[in-house]
């Protein structure tokens, strides 16, 4: 049966979520670079195979041969003797003997060195940039375990050990497999990979190939080697890292168990399903990753935290009266415990410029992308232009946004439904003047027209509806969006029209709702907050709301929602109102990052 996370297990996934997506995001930078490389690499093969080639642009194998004469060829005998084979199978008998086969061929080498040379420049500089991800990677899961931890014991400390910066070197090398992780990156670009190249030319020599395809044959050795030995590399490196920084943040916060999770491996390996969910000792526990690739993780283990939610209750000392009080954020806690400095010094050193972000936004392919990728754009954006310091302001929402894509659209004038609302066809405009220009043109574009009135409670439809209720008619080939009085209306039912005309958007929106709210079972949204109706149902997680779980078969509250939240927040949406009686419970966007993150993706991709 599949284990359902408390909110606490949720939160340490998420600070090893985090790491996995810095190294993400490595990986996307280092294949750009990557791709430059291999123009260079290609460059030189096609001048060593201009220099053998025929007039049909094949090469002649026996006189390749004969003109590659010098250095001793013992990484290639394998080569060698496939090469015999085919060329006895050509009819080259008469050019065989053992001499010619133990002949030189310098020129290949010198092929190989060259390649040698050209990936040394780039991994010199890669070897850095990876250096710098895995400390920050450190530092990061390190403070924020300790935050959790307090935030779970309810007792906030600065009486802990900050990371030693003089240290962090001599941590980040002692790599998972004996090796680290420099010496790892070097051996595979300068050695393995030349070497690699370099043997793949030679059967394509051997079978009297032409450049292009000799430059195919490379370029599927290059991808080969990003896909599997640096995705392998960095993956398991970042893995080691976070789970010796979470291991010390715990020694030093005196956690003496902790549980294995697994959660976030996509298919989850016989060992470590056998593992998930155990309670071990934590000086006696085996440390992820147990394998290439592992996405395990440790989280402390307390019977409290079982129960433990995201609110507390308090007593003023002053009044003597109760009440509920919220989680502290990790930035309240960072200068409660005299980190600010820290903090500021990480924010700049990971932050990206404008054009690396642009590259990887470049690189997302929305009809193959997935939730990860949109959080992953959104984090850097927001993390280079602080979006969650700025929810509500819509004018610096759209001079963000503007960075990366048109902003600011209005609907054609011949894009409206006849007998549509003065009032909400302006308020709709108003709202498109903040959003990406292509989403206002989304009907026109469709050949349908927008119909829109003021109705006590807004909502979208597929249906173009007219008259005062949606049982009044219907307009042909057009759509729906109605406005209640509320301000956030606009806001919210575009995002439900943008998900229509976009599936990818939709399909996006379903998986990052299946995400959050894996092993949970629906619920009426009542139970949270009274006044809904008991037909509306949710899976709640732990969003800002219990509405951006509810639960449909062709749409979703989790876009339109978080345009809502994030254009016009006001003083937050319902987390929790159970009953008349009780507090109302109110959270913003930016209290959960992940959540907001997506959204910014989205608007940027969708």
């Amino acid at each position: 049966m599949e284990q359902t996370l408390t909110y606490w297990q949720k939160r340490f996934l998420q600070v090893k979520q985090a790491q996995l997506d810095k190294a993400a995001t490595y990986e996307k930078e280092y294949n750009q670079r990557l791709k430059q490389t291999q123009k260079e690499i290609e460059q030189e093969i096609n001048k060593w195979c201009a220099k053998y080639a025929k007039e049909d642009g094949t090469i002649d194998p026996l006189e390749a041969k004969k003109q590659l004469r010098g250095a001793d060829l013992q990484n290639f005998k394998y080569s060698l003797d496939e090469w015999e084979r085919m060329a006895k199978a050509g009819g080259y008998d008469h050019e065989m003997n053992l001499e010619y086969y133990k002949s030189r061929v310098s020129r290949l080498q010198a092929l190989q060195a060259q390649v040698t040379s050209i990936m040394g420049k780039q991994t010199s500089g890669d070897v850095n940039k990876l250096s710098d991800t895995l400390k920050d990677t450190y530092s990061d899961t390190y403070y924020r375990s300790i935050y959790n931890v307090q935030q779970a014991k309810w007792k906030v400390s600065a009486n802990f050990a900050h990371v030693d910066e003089n240290k962090l070197d001599s941590i980040i090398r002692s790599g998972w497999s004996g090796a680290n992780f420099s010496q790892r990156l070097w051996g595979n670009a300068t050695k393995l990979l030349p070497q690699a190249l370099s043997e793949s030319l030679f059967r394509g020599i051997s079978l009297g190939y032409g450049n292009d395809k000799l430059v195919k044959m490379a370029r599927v050795k290059l991808q080969d080697f990003s896909e599997n030995q640096i995705h392998r590399l960095v993956i398991t490196e970042t893995a080691h890292i976070t789970e010796q920084a979470g291991l010390n943040s715990y020694k030093e916060s005196g956690v003496e168990k902790v549980e294995w999770l697994a959660t976030l491996e996509s298919h989850t390996c016989d060992q470590c399903r056998a593992l998930d969910g155990k309670v071990f000792e934590l000086k006696k526990a085996e440390k992820p990753p147990v394998h290439p690739y592992c996405r395990c993780t440790l989280a402390p283990w307390y019977k409290e935290l079982e129960e433990i939610s995201t609110t507390r209750w308090s007593r003023d000392p002053e009044t003597g009266k109760g009440k509920f009080v919220k989680d502290m954020s990790y930035e309240q806690w960072q200068e409660r415990v005299g980190l600010v400095s820290n903090k500021q010094n990480s924010s700049n050193n990971s932050k990206m410029d404008l054009e690396s972000i642009k590259q990887f936004m470049n690189s997302i392919d929305m009809k193959r992308a997935s939730h990860e990728e949109l959080t992953m754009l959104g984090s850097l954006v927001n993390g280079a232009f602080d979006v969650a310091g700025n929810i509500g302001n819509k004018d610096k929402l759209k001079e963000i946004f503007s960075n990366f894509r048109e902003i600011g659209g209005q609907v054609p004038k011949d894009g409206w439904a006849k007998g549509s609302s003065k009032e909400t066809k302006t308020r709709i405009n108003d709202t498109f003047a903040f959003y990406p220009k292509e989403w206002a043109e989304y009907a026109h574009q469709n050949g349908k027209t927008i119909f829109t009135k003021k109705l006590d409670r807004g909502f979208f439809s597929e249906a173009g509806l007219k008259g005062r209720s949606w049982k009044s008619g219907v307009v042909d080939n057009g759509v729906s969006i109605m406005l209640s009085d509320n301000a956030t209306a606009s806001f919210h039912e575009i995002g439900h029209y943008v998900e229509y005309f976009n599936p990818n958007a939709m399909r996006l929106s379903k998986e990052f709702l299946a995400y959050r709210t894996k092993g949970e079972e629906e619920q009426p949204i009542r139970n949270t907050i009274y006044y809904y109706n008991v037909r509306e149902r949710t899976k709640k997680d732990n969003f800002i709301t219990p509405y951006i779980g509810k639960t449909y078969s062709n749409a979703t509250e989790v876009f339109s929602t978080g345009l809502e939240c994030l254009f016009e927040p006001g003083n937050g949406k319902v987390f929790s109102h159970e009953s008349r009686i009780s507090e109302v419970v109110k959270k913003k966007i930016s209290d959960d990052p992940e959540y907001l993150n997506f959204i910014i993706g989205m608007i940027l991709k969708g």
